[in-house]
C-alpha cells in the first residue's frame, strides 16, 4: 500500500475544498460515456478549490489476446486503430489527464483490475507508464492519502484517505457496503474511506465527519468518526447495439459519475461547553454534473 503526502495551503477557516473520486472509466469500452467523462473532468479542473483522486479500470486493458476480446464491444472512436489498441487507449487517457497533472489537481492515480491484469499478463502497466509522462503520485491498487491543510506556520489541519480500487463485494449493496466497512476495518486511522469496482454508488449513512453546527453555535449532529463512499463509473452495461461481457454476466446497470468529498478543514464554533471546536468536517456527495 502507498502512503502519499500533500499539504494544502489555506486562506481561511471558511475555505472549503473538494475531492474527486474519477473510478471505473473503462475508456475503449462500447459503453464507455466519454461526454460524461470529459465533463466531469473539465468540472475538477475548473473547481479552483479541487482536486482527484484516479481510481483505475481508466482504461478497458482488453488485447486481441484477452478472452473478452471482443471487435462489436469496441467503442467506435477506437475501431479503426485495431492493431494498435492500447495504444490509442493509452493516448486518449494521456490526453484527458495532462490539464489535470499541469495544474497539480491529480492526488493519486491507482491501478484498477483492468490495468493490474494487464500488466501480469503483458508487462504493459499502463497506470504506471502515466504517471512516469505526466508526473503523477502513484497510487498502486491501494493507498493511504494524506491531507495537511495548513492556514498558517502554526495551525495545520490533517484529513487521511484511503483510496482502494476494490475487488470483492458481492453484486447487491449490501454486499457492496460491508466491503466498504471491511475496508475502514482493515485500514484504521483515516477518516474517509472510498473505493470502486462495483460501478455503484454509495454514500453510506455515517458519510458525513465532524459536527456540523446552528448558526446560533449550538451543535445539530454528533461527531462521526469515519465517511464511507464507493463511486460510480463512465461504462453502460446494457446498451444497443453489442453484447458486452458485463450483460452476459448480468451485472447491475452502472451507476454513472463520481462523488466527491467536500472538506472544511478549519471548521470551527462554539459548542453549548463554551469550548471552540476547531476539527476538519468532510461530507460525501454526489457530483451532479
Amino acid at each position: 500500500m502507498e502512503l502519499l503526502l500533500h499539504r494544502i495551503n489555506v486562506p481561511s477557516k471558511t475555505t472549503l475544498k473538494r475531492v474527486y473520486f474519477i473510478y471505473d472509466a473503462h475508456v475503449g469500452a462500447f459503453g464507455c460515456d466519454h461526454d460524461l467523462l470529459e465533463k466531469q473532468v473539465k468540472h475538477v479542473l475548473n473547481d479552483d478549490d479541487g482536486y482527484c483522486v484516479l481510481g483505475g479500470d481508466l482504461c478497458e486493458c482488453i488485447n486481441k489476446k484477452d478472452r473478452r476480446s471482443d471487435y462489436a464491444g469496441l467503442h467506435p472512436m477506437f475501431k479503426d486503430n485495431c492493431n494498435n489498441l492500447l495504444g490509442e487507449q493509452e493516448r486518449y487517457l494521456r490526453n484527458l489527464i495532462k490539464p489535470l497533472a499541469d495544474e497539480r489537481k491529480v492526488l493519486a492515480n491507482l491501478l484498477g483490475n483492468h490495468e493490474w491484469a494487464l500488466a501480469l499478463k503483458d508487462e504493459l502497466n499502463i497506470t504506471e507508464n502515466l504517471c512516469t509522462d505526466l508526473d503523477l503520485p502513484y497510487g498502486g491498487y491501494s493507498c493511504v492519502i494524506v491531507l495537511t491543510f495548513r492556514r498558517n506556520k502554526s495551525d495545520s489541519r490533517n484529513v487521511l484517505i484511503h483510496a482502494h480500487h476494490g475487488k470483492l463485494g458481492g453484486r447487491s449493496k449490501a454486499g457492496k457496503v460491508t466491503a466498504l466497512e471491511r475496508q475502514s476495518h482493515n485500514v484504521e486511522g483515516c477518516s474517509v474511506y472510498v473505493r470502486g469496482h462495483g460501478h455503484t454508488k454509495i454514500m453510506a449513512p455515517d458519510s458525513r465527519v465532524g459536527i456540523a453546527f446552528a448558526p446560533d453555535g449550538m451543535p445539530i449532529e454528533r461527531q462521526r468518526k469515519v465517511a464511507l463512499g464507493a463511486s460510480g463509473a463512465y461504462l453502460k452495461i446494457l446498451e444497443a447495439g453489442t453484447t458486452s461481457y458485463g450483460e452476459i454476466a448480468e451485472y447491475k446497470p452502472t451507476d454513472l459519475g463520481a462523488i466527491f468529498a467536500e472538506i472544511k478543514p478549519f471548521a470551527s464554533a462554539h459548542h453549548d461547553y463554551g469550548k471552540d471546536q476547531t476539527k476538519p468536517q468532510v461530507e460525501l456527495r454526489d457530483l451532479m454534473v
